[in-house]
């Protein structure tokens, strides 16, 4: 019988292509997890300037729905400007925003952290979570 992820193996360029995020498939855990720091506006804490990867990452992970060809989850790194266009595409799009919230305190610029859900019918073209990903990478261009 084949593990019910099996059905994404294999699937990471088409969703890496989809999404503009790079993904990698993680065979123990049966999902395709894409990762994008945000390396494109310098954020300071408490005067400490940060690296893009102490905590301002964007991530998806991808797995086969129970009823759906994939489900994501995810975590999308956003500024102040771009919450409302990010809410908006998310909602938009089918995608449910399942929190907004901040981790630092002293941040400059103001940095929020949307986490994201949603599910992708094989009538879908193009999933909600690339049209999600383009626009939250869109706001800074």
């Amino acid at each position: 019988m084949v593990p019910h992820h099996a059905a994404l193996q294999g699937r990471t360029a088409k969703i890496d292509n989809l999404t503009g995020l790079k993904g990698k498939w993680n065979e123990k855990e049966g999902f395709i997890e894409s990762l994008s720091p945000r390396a494109d506006v310098k954020v300071a804490v408490d005067g400490w300037t940060m690296s893009p990867f102490m905590g301002l990452g964007t991530w998806a992970a991808f797995t086969k729905g129970s009823h759906t060809e994939a489900m994501v989850m995810g975590d999308t790194v956003l500024f102040e400007d771009e919450v409302n266009p990010a809410m908006s595409t998310a909602f938009d799009n089918g995608l449910s925003v399942t929190a907004l919230h901040n981790h630092f305190f002293f941040d400059h610029p103001k940095v929020y952290f949307m986490h994201i859900e949603g599910q992708a019918r094989p009538s879908n073209s193009r999933p909600p979570c690339a049209k999600f990903t383009t626009r939250s990478r869109r706001s800074r261009r």
